[in-house]
C-alpha cells in the first residue's frame, strides 16, 4: 500500500454617481451570464495592490519534496514493516535522500541510509550539462523505482566468502562494521565516519569473524530482502536476522 507516499471593497465615504453604478450592475450581469470558472477569480488591481498582496510566485521547479512508503514484511514475521522514502532539497539533482524501515507502528527503527540525489548522474555526466526537465526525470524515476514490487525479494545463496558481491562477503562487512559501531558506542542504525573504514577492514580480516559471516550467510538464504540502488555503483539489499536480531546487509555490490 503506497503513499505516496498548493472587487475590492469601497473607500470607507466614496460615493459614486447614480450613472455609474447602474453601469457597474449591468457590467456584473453580463459578466455572470456568460463567465466561466476563471471569470469568477477576483481581480487585482496590480498597479495599486502592496507587493505582500499579490499571489506568491510559484516554487522552483524540481524543488518539491519526494515522499513515498511501502509496508511490507521484510522481517519474515507475517507482520508488515514500513519502508520510506524521503527526499528534500533545493532542486532534484542536489536531493537528500533517507530510506528507512520501521516497526508498522512506526515506534521502532530498523534500519536507515542516507545519500545524495547526485549520485544519480555519476555515469550520466553532470547534471548542469543535461536539460533541467531530463534532470528532474532521472532523479524521480531512480526514487520511484525504490519501492517498486521488483525490490523487494529473497536472499539468494551465500557464495564464498570474499568474493564481491556474494552474500558472505556483505555480511562480513556488515558484521565488522557493527562490531565498530559498538565499540565506538555508534548506534546501529547510525553511518560510521570515514575515519572507521581502516577499524572495519581490520576487524573482516579475523578468521573467527569470517567463520560466523559464513554461517549468518547460510542461515539468511531464502529470507525476505529488501534491495536499493544509492546511485553510482551502490546497490544494497538488506534482510532481517533473527540470530543478530537487526538488519543486516547481504548484498553490497558495484
Amino acid at each position: 500500500m503506497k503513499r505516496a507516499l498548493g472587487a475590492m471593497p469601497p473607500r470607507p465615504g466614496a460615493r459614486r454617481p447614480a450613472t455609474s453604478v447602474v453601469l457597474a450592475a449591468a457590467a456584473i450581469a453580463v459578466a455572470a451570464a456568460c463567465g466561466g470558472a476563471d471569470d469568477r477569480r477576483p481581480v487585482l488591481d496590480s498597479a495599486r495592490a502592496a507587493p505582500d498582496e499579490r499571489a506568491p510566485a510559484p516554487a522552483a521547479p524540481g524543488a518539491a519534496p519526494y515522499h513515498a512508503e511501502e509496508l511490507r514484511d521484510v522481517t519474515g514475521d507475517g507482520r508488515p514493516e514500513r519502508v520510506t522514502i524521503d527526499a528534500a532539497g533545493p532542486r532534484d539533482d542536489s536531493l537528500a535522500v533517507r530510506l528507512t524501515i520501521r516497526s508498522a507502528a512506526g515506534d521502532t527503527l530498523l534500519y536507515a541510509d542516507e545519500w545524495r540525489s547526485a549520485e544519480y548522474f555519476k555515469y550520466l555526466g553532470p547534471p548542469a550539462s543535461l536539460p533541467a526537465d531530463s534532470v528532474s526525470r532521472v532523479v524521480r524515476q531512480r526514487l520511484g523505482a525504490l519501492l517498486a514490487d521488483s525490490a523487494f525479494g529473497r536472499v539468494p545463496a551465500a557464495g564464498p566468502p570474499k568474493a564481491p558481491g556474494s552474500v558472505t562477503d556483505a555480511v562480513l562487512y556488515d558484521l565488522a562494521a557493527h562490531q565498530v559501531r559498538a565499540a565506538r558506542g555508534i548506534a546501529p542504525t547510525a553511518p560510521l565516519p570515514a575515519d572507521a573504514n581502516d577499524a572495519v577492514e581490520r576487524a573482516a580480516r579475523v578468521p573467527a569473524l569470517g567463520e560466523r559471516a559464513a554461517t549468518l550467510a547460510r542461515e539468511l538464504r531464502g529470507r525476505p530482502m529488501f534491495t536499493y540502488h544509492a546511485g553510482g555503483e551502490a546497490t544494497h539489499g538488506v534482510a532481517w536476522s533473527a540470530t543478530e536480531r537487526r538488519v543486516v546487509k547481504v548484498l553490497s555490490c558495484c
